[in-house]
C-alpha cells in the first residue's frame, strides 16, 4: 500500500476527468472521488475538502507493480507535497 500521497493541483475536476478517460478499462467506482479496480492493483483519487489537493492511495500485489503504477499516476497528479 502506498499510504496517502497528496499533490497540489489547479483544477481537480479536470484531473479526475482525465483519469476517467485514461483508466476507463478498469472498474470505476465514484463513491469518494474516483476509484479504479484491476485484477492486481487499485487506486483512489479524491479531492481534499479543505485544500487544493488531490489525495492518492493505491495498492498492488507487489512492491514493483505499486511503484510502476504510482509513477504513472503522478504524471497526472504532479509532484507530491
Amino acid at each position: 500500500a502506498s499510504g496517502e500521497i497528496n499533490s497540489t493541483v489547479d483544477d481537480a475536476d479536470a484531473v479526475l476527468r482525465r483519469l476517467k478517460e485514461e483508466y476507463s478499462d478498469g472498474e470505476l467506482l465514484e463513491l469518494d472521488g474516483v476509484s479504479f479496480e484491476y485484477a492486481d492493483w487499485w487506486f483512489n483519487v479524491r479531492p481534499s475538502n479543505t485544500e487544493p489537493l488531490l489525495r492518492l492511495v493505491l495498492e498492488a500485489r507487489t512492491p514493483e507493480l505499486m511503484a510502476e503504477k504510482k509513477a504513472l499516476l503522478l504524471r497526472y497528479l504532479g509532484t507530491p507535497v
